[in-house]
């Protein structure tokens, strides 16, 4: 299950604290270029904006993505 928006590990992934390697090419180049920008312009709104964009492609992907959640995300 995915978990809300506001868990700091979405933070931590965006922010590239969290590495992982998705099983989905598509989902590695998103976090690649997302984590770049952060590490750009890590202000407030910039790191809000990748969580909100990372989020909302792991929703979309969901059923694709459910090995990677799992791992990114296992408590």
């Amino acid at each position: 299950m995915l978990p809300d928006k506001s868990d700091v590990r979405w933070k931590q992934l965006v922010e590239g604290d969290i590495q992982y390697n998705c099983e989905l090419m598509a989902a590695n180049m998103l976090l690649k270029r997302i984590v770049f920008s952060v590490h750009q312009d890590n202000s407030q709104q910039n790191i809000q904006q990748a969580i909100q964009e990372t989020y909302q492609f792991f929703v979309h992907y969901q059923s694709i993505l459910e090995n990677d959640i799992a791992n990114i995300f296992r408590d």
